[in-house]
């Protein structure tokens, strides 16, 4: 994924499942065509189940591998 700056980063405890865009920002598309609502507390199927939202914490690499150096880093996608 791609994000453009100021945008918004959110991390979901998923399971197998994976996802595509929705047909809007607060939607996502999981495998079997069902569209999920993207909420502050998690992902929302349409039978109400919840694939919780896990906590995270955005900061330059550099930054994180100083406090946490045994973290393995991995390179990122070139634009």
């Amino acid at each position: 994924m791609t994000y453009d700056a100021g945008g918004e980063v959110r991390a979901f405890l998923r399971g197998d499942e994976a996802f595509s865009p929705g047909t809007t920002p607060d939607t996502v598309i999981d495998e079997r065509g069902l569209e999920w609502t993207v909420t502050e507390e998690g992902l929302l199927s349409p039978d109400g189940e919840l694939a919780p939202r896990l906590s995270g914490h955005l900061s330059y690499w550099f930054g994180w591998f100083a406090f946490f150096p045994h973290t393995l880093i991995y390179p990122g996608a070139s634009n």
